[in-house]
């Protein structure tokens, strides 16, 4: 299309000095008077021509991800898990004084019973009566231990089956609450800052790539724990030499998080409950509110959106085309005010074709629209889209190109009546047509061209501008 479009620009061109042409070649000019076109000249050069393709994007920051309430445990199941380990304990209390008094009263019966058997002397009645009553009491207290000792057992179970209770639901204790405060749509916020509030407590974005599933307090282990250390260090409330950035939640680690919390303004527990921070990877973007002040921050909730803070440009190249781009290729992003383009690096290429709707459009043959990839790129100069969301753009792609050829301004082709092309040579006063074989049409106007009696540095007619 675009070598078409190039020729048909030089056609009048062409029009106006085709009668010179048919002289030059020994052919009687038209006797009618022709239009003068003032001619300028142009070097042929030689140097590389690149063929770029235009494909049709769109300028923005990305896909967003949606920031949720957590669903971890509420301020209410985690009292009422406090509460039932607080009744076990109780019920294992009673249950081991009533095993110790059961022992006692065993022993005492036992320890009477020995007494009549001595009392008993050498009276044989006395003395098969008073055994037989101390097997009795031997029997009796063996039972009474043996029921007492199974419901401590139980109750010393139940009592860890509460406190086992009581650390999941602490360790998955949740901000509880109502959304008292959410940053404007576009805001940047970054690492440290407050992304929102529930209950007049700040939610913070802290940096990493594993999300807040649990409690990270003492005890507590993993990547989770680790990225917690380095945010701690790289904001300023711990160093290298008084925390060690190994996964673990120590002293040291509680430490640091209650000097953040003091300057936080929030009680300084040094431990850091589900729903206080949210992880990300770096900055974020707030593309928009999900949630309105005063709604309840229940579990999985929808809060916000967020995007990156940098942008992004999506193209949709046919896809009979994606052999013309690959990661890391330069390309060039023409931004909506027409003019202005700005150099952009491709970081993917989709490998899965998407058809579009037939309400997208359709092709000139009516048929159904050609299935495309998205083409993702970055842009090298950031600055330059400004505040621009959802903007259309124009890609510019290397569709081809070749190094060191001769070349000439695509206006200095000229069209001959048999078809070909000729470009006029001026050297010494004198004019001359020369033959030539057009072949890449490239950026900057200029056109690949080939021909006997051309070389490097013949000036040739151009249109003067």
């Amino acid at each position: 299309m675009r070598r078409a479009l190039a020729i048909g620009a030089v056609a009048v061109v062409a029009a106006g000095l085709a009668a010179g042409a048919l002289a030059l070649h020994g052919r009687q000019a038209p006797a009618a008077a022709t239009t003068s076109v003032p001619v300028g000249t142009a070097r042929v050069t030689r140097t590389d021509i690149v063929s770029r393709q235009r494909v049709n994007g769109t300028l923005g920051y990305g896909s967003p991800w949606t920031v949720t309430a957590p669903a971890g445990t509420p301020a209410d199941a985690l009292r009422q898990a406090q509460a039932a380990l607080a009744t076990a304990q109780a019920a294992q209390g009673a249950a081991g004084q009533a095993d110790q008094d059961t022992a006692a009263a065993g022993q005492l019966a036992v320890q009477q019973a020995q007494a009549a058997v001595s009392a008993a002397g050498t009276n044989a009645a006395a003395l098969a009566t008073a055994q037989q009553l101390l097997a009795t009491a031997q029997q009796h207290a063996a039972q009474a231990q043996h029921q007492a000792d199974a419901e401590l057992a139980a109750a010393r179970v139940a009592a860890q089956n509460a406190q086992g209770a009581l650390q999941q639901a602490q360790s998955s204790a949740r901000l509880d609450g109502s959304v008292t405060w959410l940053p404007a749509p576009g805001t940047v916020v970054q690492q440290g800052q407050t992304l929102y509030r529930v209950a007049g407590r700040p939610v913070v974005l802290l940096d990493g790539a594993v999300p807040a599933y649990r409690e990270l307090g003492p005890g507590a282990s993993g990547d989770d724990v680790r990225q917690l250390e380095r945010d701690l260090i790289d904001l300023g409330f711990a160093s290298a030499s008084n925390l060690a950035v190994d996964g673990s939640f120590t002293g040291a680690d509680a430490a640091a998080v209650s000097r953040w919390q003091a300057a936080l303004g929030v009680p300084q527990t040094g431990a850091v409950r589900l729903g206080e921070v949210v992880f990300a990877a770096g900055a974020v973007r707030v593309a928009a509110l999900r949630a309105a002040l005063g709604a309840d921050a229940a579990p999985a909730a929808p809060i916000l959106d967020l995007t990156s803070t940098r942008h992004t440009v999506i193209a949709q190249l046919d896809a009979s085309r994606q052999q013309l781009v690959h990661p890391n290729d330069q390309v060039s992003v023409l931004l909506p005010d027409g003019h202005t383009s700005v150099a952009g690096t491709v970081t993917d290429v989709s490998r899965v074709a998407a058809q579009p709707s037939p309400a997208q459009g359709s092709n000139q043959g009516g048929g159904q629209p050609s299935p495309s990839v998205a083409v993702t790129v970055t842009l090298a100069d950031e600055s330059a889209a400004g505040t621009l969301d959802q903007a259309p753009v124009y890609v510019s792609i290397t569709s081809a190109s070749k190094k060191g050829v001769l070349a000439v301004p695509v206006t200095a082709l000229l069209a001959q009546p048999n078809g070909n092309y000729a470009v006029a040579v001026r050297a010494g006063g004198e004019r001359r047509l020369v033959t030539v074989q057009p072949g890449l049409f490239g950026d900057g106007g200029l056109v690949e061209v080939s021909g006997a009696g051309l070389a490097e540095g013949d000036l040739v007619e151009v249109p003067a501008s």
